[in-house]
């Protein structure tokens, strides 16, 4: 059944009216169904009971951020911030857009108030603390939005819509099979969580020290010789160089394939003028890796899952590993550049 994804766009309108037609143009060419606030009174309780409802019943929440605060309820909160707020607490995947130079902005789309901006600032930076993207023009921002969903789609894949036509006696049973399966997987994750909570304390991370075993193969040809050596590095220090190949899902095979690389990197570079640096290989152990994999799994930075991948030879299940959203915040915090 091909299925159409609900999209609600959040932001002020008199300021953002161009932007808003670039946005809701390049989700129409995803077949995505867009829908937004603005032909709603913000001020109508019963109208925010409605666009709740909206965003409640929508696949994706887009926010987009530029000079103006925007309109207030009675607790002088924006109803920009009021609508993210409501969708992060209802667990929708949301996708931020904030524009990058607010002073190339004309004065009659910036905030005046000083209360405003910094109710604005204060809004944009409790933004940031989540995956966001920048923008500076309508054009450009439609075609980010356009890539950032189809991301999404890919990564957090939602229910969506399908016609009613094109349901089925038999979509109705996967429905309930799949139902089923949910009330199973939610079982065994609550079991799981409780486990993680109750039985495990003092996790180690960040810049406690981890000593890791690799098996270095080393030597001319025909007399190579592979011996056990061990690194000491801090978990930030594998995840600033684990974290940036799991933006993207990966396969296991892939991951642990891209883990001897850089530690072979790290080796070579503590082991500078080591005869026959050109021809040595390194591959980390199986125990290391079963360690970084269970350590980063129980600090919530990344999530394994399996998946069934198609190819000539047939179908087979794969193992697969991406970062949690706190694993890339994890990663902006390692890799961020910060201005001196």
């Amino acid at each position: 059944m091909e299925k159409r994804y609900q999209v609600f766009v959040s932001s002020t309108y008199q300021d953002l009216v161009e932007e808003r037609i670039e946005v809701i143009q390049a989700l129409l060419e995803l077949d995505c169904i867009p829908v937004g606030m603005e032909y709603f009174p913000a001020a109508d309780e019963t109208q925010w009971d409605f666009i709740k409802k909206l965003i409640d019943e929508s696949d994706y929440y887009v926010v987009i951020i530029a000079g103006k605060y925007g309109s207030e309820d009675e607790k002088g909160i924006s109803y920009t911030q009021k609508e993210y707020e409501y969708a992060l607490s209802k667990g929708i995947p949301i996708i931020s857009f904030i524009h990058d130079d607010i002073d190339s902005l004309p004065s009659s789309k910036t905030e005046k108030d000083k209360k405003k901006i910094a109710k604005l600032e204060a809004f944009k930076e409790n933004v940031k603390k989540k995956l966001c993207k920048y923008w500076n023009n309508p054009q450009g921002l439609g075609a980010v939005v356009s890539r950032s969903i189809s991301q999404a789609k890919k990564n957090y894949p939602r229910i969506g819509w399908v016609r009613a036509d094109s349901y089925s006696e038999t979509s109705e049973k996967e429905v309930v099979q799949l139902y089923k399966r949910i009330e199973i997987l939610e079982k065994q994750l609550n079991e799981k969580s409780t486990f993680n909570q109750t039985k495990i304390e003092n996790l180690a991370g960040d810049n406690e020290s981890i000593e890791i075993f690799v098996d270095v193969e080393f030597g001319p040809w025909g007399k190579r010789k592979i011996e056990r050596k061990s690194l000491i590095l801090t978990w930030n220090k594998v995840a600033y160089y684990m974290f940036p190949k799991l933006i993207e899902p990966q396969r296991e095979t892939a991951i642990k394939s891209h883990v001897s690389t850089f530690l072979k990197e790290i080796y070579l570079n503590e082991n500078i003028g080591t005869e026959f640096d050109d021809h040595i290989s390194l591959k980390v152990s199986n125990v290391f890796y079963d360690t970084l994999k269970i350590q980063f799994q129980l600090l919530d930075l990344i999530k394994y899952y399996d998946t069934e991948v198609t190819n000539d030879e047939g179908t087979k299940t794969v193992k697969m590993g991406v970062l949690t959203e706190k694993g890339k915040e994890k990663l902006i915090s390692l890799r961020a550049v910060i201005k001196k």
